[in-house]
């Protein structure tokens, strides 16, 4: 169903629109998630494409330029990196004792 969704507003949007799904995060690789993957990252006819949350979204071009295109695979990358550590790391998380919790917090704040 959100494939339809897709191929039938996509031609409506004007160029410069942006485009946003929800549920494109944490999800299995179907539906919403695996929407976005294939019709925006993938895409030609996208730039400019961010997270916020489970929300994905970007703004339509008629043909994005090479650069945008690797700019496009490197967020998908970095989207799958991010993915894969909060999974790590929110699955170990109820077994590390607190003290390692509050060093792995320490860390964080000090590098970010």
């Amino acid at each position: 169903m959100v494939k339809l969704d897709f191929d039938l507003w996509f031609p409506h949007l004007i160029e410069g629109g942006i485009i946003a799904f929800h549920d494109t995060f944490f999800h299995p690789m179907e539906g919403p998630r695996k929407v976005v993957i294939e019709n925006i990252y993938k895409s030609r006819n996208f730039i400019n494409i961010g997270l916020v949350g489970s929300i994905t979204f970007a703004k339509k071009v008629s043909n994005n330029s090479l650069k945008d295109r690797l700019r496009n695979y490197c967020a998908l990358l970095l989207r799958y990196i991010y993915e894969l550590s909060f999974k790590f790391t929110h699955g170990l998380k109820r077994y590390l004792p607190k003290s390692m919790k509050r060093l792995g917090r320490k860390i964080l704040r000090k590098k970010f």
